[in-house]
């Protein structure tokens, strides 16, 4: 496939429009590079999540846009089983860019805790409870 110039953008809880310009071969690839970008970036005050809507617009030729949920993504990277060795070794490749996505996928970020216990006095429950919500608040892209 050809590189194409891409905008990848998502528009955080608060209205605000994120944007990032990439070259990539594929819709996923410029997805994925796209997301590398806004969690590395400390202007971002919330990163896009799983619950977020990527709009991918290629810029070359005729211009088209392309919606792309971040779960379809982490899906598709996460899944079982590839269309062929390429396929697979793009996934594999794809992965390294974004490993947090996994986390996302099997829910790492809703446990919290590295296995204490949850059990003490009721201030202790409710800052457990606080903190769940603002790791799910993260997660679906519910910043703020």
């Amino acid at each position: 496939m050809a590189l194409r110039a891409c905008t990848v953008s998502y528009r955080d809880p608060g209205g605000i429009r994120h944007s990032v310009d990439v070259t990539a071969e594929s819709l996923f690839e410029a997805a994925v590079l796209a997301l590398q970008v806004f969690h590395a970036a400390d202007l971002v005050d919330c990163p896009p999540g799983i619950g977020t809507h990527l709009e991918v617009y290629v810029r070359e030729g005729a211009a088209v846009m392309h919606e792309v949920p971040v779960s379809k993504l982490r899906d598709w990277l996460y899944g079982v089983g590839a269309k062929s060795p390429k396929e697979m070794a793009t996934k594999e490749r794809f992965r390294s860019w974004v490993p947090w996505l996994k986390g996302e996928a099997r829910g790492a970020r809703l446990g919290g805790g590295g296995g204490r216990s949850r059990r003490g006095s009721v201030g202790s429950k409710v800052q457990a409870v606080t903190g769940e919500a603002e790791k799910l608040q993260g997660d679906f892209g519910l910043c703020g």
